[in-house]
């Protein structure tokens, strides 16, 4: 049986404030009902292009389909679990999909989406699937650094004003062949930490389904880690042909408008 962990990034406050990559810091974890101070003299504000009243959703889901992954997900599960979350999206919502690729430049499979009629999320859910992606690349690395700024271009374009996210579908040991520099990396695969970083002060939440085999808990660490030092939340689900009932109530949890996001602190 192989198990698979949800992380979602939510940020906690003064987290980022020694990070170098935005001068602003962020606080994922103010209430976007109760955003009136972060300290004495600091307001916390909605992220740029983010209404704190909209409960649409802007999401692009960042698959992964690079060798490693057929190890950990070898059903291909990870569409399965995408075509739920899509599912589960509001008439309104928007979605698109990049691909993680084995080299630096990622994969565009699908612009920003509007989801106004059944047809909409069939054409979503149909794109989510192994004839879209085929046969997973033999490439020996896996670039999650360009996957993320692709997917950030596109929700940072949009003016709809909708809540931003990013959904990541890998494997738990998530390694990238990134060759950023990345003070908050554990290693020489982890450097796209960064990157999430520099996408959650931009006002878009970050979220990972990783698919692991079970006894692999060190391996799983540097990410663990990684989340927990933002003061996320992680829930291991065990990968049966019966998902919904696994990860409905996770994905309903994170696209709620409830849900605590990304501000500014100005």
């Amino acid at each position: 049986m192989l198990l698979f962990f949800l992380f979602v990034l939510v940020a906690s406050p003064g987290a980022w404030a020694s990070s170098n990559l935005r001068a602003a810091a962020i606080n994922p974890a103010l209430s976007h009902t109760a955003r009136k101070s972060a300290s004495g003299t600091a307001t916390a504000t909605p992220a740029p292009g983010v209404s704190p009243a909209t409960s649409a959703v802007d999401a692009v889901i960042v698959m992964d389909n690079v060798n490693q992954i057929t190890t950990f997900d070898p059903q291909a599960d990870r569409y399965k679990a995408a075509q739920l979350l899509v599912n589960l999206m509001q008439s309104g919502d928007r979605v698109g999909i990049v691909g993680i690729a084995s080299t630096p430049v990622p994969s565009s499979i699908l612009a920003l989406r509007t989801l106004q009629k059944s047809s909409d999320q069939a054409l979503v859910n149909n794109t989510l699937s192994a004839n879209t992606f085929g046969p997973a690349d033999p490439g020996p690395n896996a670039y999650f650094t360009p996957a993320l700024q692709l997917a950030g271009s596109l929700l940072l374009a949009s003016a709809t004003g909708h809540r931003k996210l990013i959904m990541i579908f890998t494997d738990a040991l998530a390694l990238s062949g990134d060759q950023n520099a990345c003070n908050i990396s554990p290693d020489a695969y982890h450097n796209w930490f960064c990157t999430v970083q520099a996408l959650e002060q931009e006002g878009i939440a970050v979220a990972l389904v990783g698919f692991t085999a079970p006894g692999s808990a060190n391996a799983l660490q540097p990410v663990l880690r990684f989340f927990s030092a933002q003061s996320e939340v992680a829930l291991p689900v065990a990968d049966a042909s019966d998902l919904a009932s696994q990860l409905t109530l996770a994905y309903r949890n994170l696209l709620s408008p409830a849900r605590p996001r990304p501000t500014t602190i100005r």
